[in-house]
């Protein structure tokens, strides 16, 4: 045997050992995958019931409900849609409260005028 064997056999263990290696992290990284997938599916589904519980708050505090868009794009032009119904229906109601305000409180104004004395009148 000379020294050119000799390496060609040592080069080709040392080829083994290294496809072995290989095969035994790929092994061990699809196990970290998949454990930390479940993992992240896990957090997720807690993530998505912690967001249902903050739009519960406002509706138990205030009788309000929150609307949260959602991740897809086309709910979330169907809720910018609800909200914008929302809001100007709900300006809508505050100009006919303040319609209301002032016609109430022009008969205030004109009933608090009766009463006042005219400077000719004693008191």
């Amino acid at each position: 045997m000379n020294y050119s064997e000799l390496i060609t056999i040592a080069l080709s263990f040392l080829s083994i050992f290294i496809c072995l290696s290989t095969i035994w992290f790929a092994i061990l990284f699809y196990r970290l995958y998949t454990e930390f997938s479940l993992m992240i599916t896990e957090m997720s589904k807690g993530l998505e019931i912690s967001a249902i519980r903050l739009e519960r708050i406002p509706k138990i505090l205030y009788d309000k409900e929150l609307i949260l868009p959602k991740p897809t794009h086309p709910q979330n032009l169907i809720i910018a849609e609800k909200e914008k119904e929302v809001v100007s229906s709900n300006q809508e109601d505050v100009a006919q409260k303040s319609e209301m305000r002032t016609d109430y409180h022009e008969k205030q104004d004109k009933d608090l005028l009766k009463q006042i004395p005219k400077e000719s009148e004693e008191i």
